[in-house]
């Protein structure tokens, strides 16, 4: 049913309700007034009084006309009582009707000022208008807080991409100043300043990459295209993959992955978890030293995933913290070699996204993150 059908059936049904109330207070209001008569008058005291008066005014005008006032005056009493009641009714009911149309102005006025759910209340009689009010300014709330988060985060994303594009930038263009300058540099040193150069413009490349990665995840939505993944496959390419990187810094992988752990989820997605995991192991682990690598299904059902690395251990109260964006542990290290600090974030919307959840735990020996998505 659509919000314009629905506000018609409130309406048809507020309707109704002041229609059978007016209907109802008339002919409670002349049940009254004749139980009043016939208690009052035909059957108590009053009825002595009512004698009195009827003899007394025979005795003074005579009978003719006392028959004619009170036959007469009887017929208006009841007619204007019949015309009154009715007119009071719907006077006290299109009050009623006012009142709620002030309170339901108010209660609109308050949702545009954007104040607490709790201050909006109206009269009696418009419980789910007040209810439909609170929701909205709920909702509006909710939405100018996201649009404020939103915000932030890109303002954040041109803070730290300033900052962390200058770096590799004014490397290169450094040596490319001086190589410019001294074109007399001995072959083997030119050669180092070029290696140099390159190296720091492919950091600006994976800078660049990773800030529009974040972009995507965090400020628009992410098609996800879920199939069956195979991710003992997905995991043992992963480690085929990352062997020149693993090479460069004497590492190995080593570990157990189970055959055929299937999920549902978007294969390239997940693929992007594991393999900002694994360059994270890459970055802070020890050289000569493995990286373990472990994957099985829990009697759940669940898929675990474990990576293991040797180096310096990350404190307790940071280790919810590397998971948000542009968290540094080591701001220096990280300019050196690693990330942006986005690619955890990134693995931990793609995990929650799939449903899973992603852990890290850290002592002096070694630093664990553990991934679990459901079948």
């Amino acid at each position: 049913m659509s919000n314009k059908q629905s506000a018609k059936i409130r309406v048809s049904r507020l309707q109704w309700q002041c229609f059978g109330s007016i209907v109802g207070e008339i002919l409670a209001g002349w049940l009254l007034a004749f139980g009043l008569w016939y208690g009052l008058v035909a059957r108590t005291i009053l009825n002595d009084v009512y004698w009195a008066i009827y003899s007394w005014l025979i005795t003074n005008i005579g009978y003719p006309a006392t028959l004619v006032l009170f036959d007469y005056g009887t017929r208006l009493l009841f007619l204007a009582f019949v015309v009154l009641l009715p007119f009071y009714v719907i006077w006290h009911n299109i009050g009623r009707l006012t009142r709620m149309v002030d309170g339901l102005l108010d209660g609109v006025r308050k949702l545009a000022q954007g104040q607490s759910p709790e201050e909006i209340t109206l009269p009696e009689g418009l419980g789910e208008a007040e209810w439909q009010l609170r929701q909205a300014l709920q909702n509006q709330k909710q939405a100018m807080e996201a649009a404020r988060s939103a915000e932030q985060r890109k303002n954040d994303l041109i803070v730290y991409l300033a900052h962390d594009l200058k770096t590799p930038l004014t490397s290169v263009q450094g040596y490319l100043e001086l190589l410019d300058d001294q074109p007399d540099i001995p072959a083997p040193q030119r050669q180092k300043f070029i290696h140099i150069a390159a190296d720091k413009a492919r950091r600006l490349e994976d800078l660049i990459n990773e800030f529009f990665e974040i972009t995507r995840f965090n400020l628009s939505e992410v098609a996800y295209q879920k199939t069956s993944v195979n991710l003992s496959l997905l995991l043992i390419q992963l480690e085929e993959e990352f062997y020149p990187i693993l090479e460069d810094k004497q590492l190995t992988i080593s570990g157990h992955i189970d055959q055929d752990l299937c999920v549902t989820g978007d294969a390239d997605k997940l693929a992007r978890v594991f393999d900002n995991i694994l360059r994270n192991a890459v970055y802070y682990s020890y050289t000569g030293t493995a990286i373990g690598l472990c994957a099985s299904r829990l009697a759940d059902g669940t898929v675990e995933v474990v990576c293991t690395n040797r180096g310096d251990e990350i404190p307790r109260e940071k280790l919810d913290l590397i998971f948000e964006k542009f968290y540094r542990l080591d701001s220096a290290r990280q300019s050196r070699g690693g990330g942006a600090g986005l690619g955890l974030a990134i693995a931990r919307e793609i995990v929650q996204r799939h449903g899973g959840a992603i852990t890290a735990a850290s002592t002096p020996e070694a630093t664990c993150f553990t991934v679990r998505l459901p079948q």
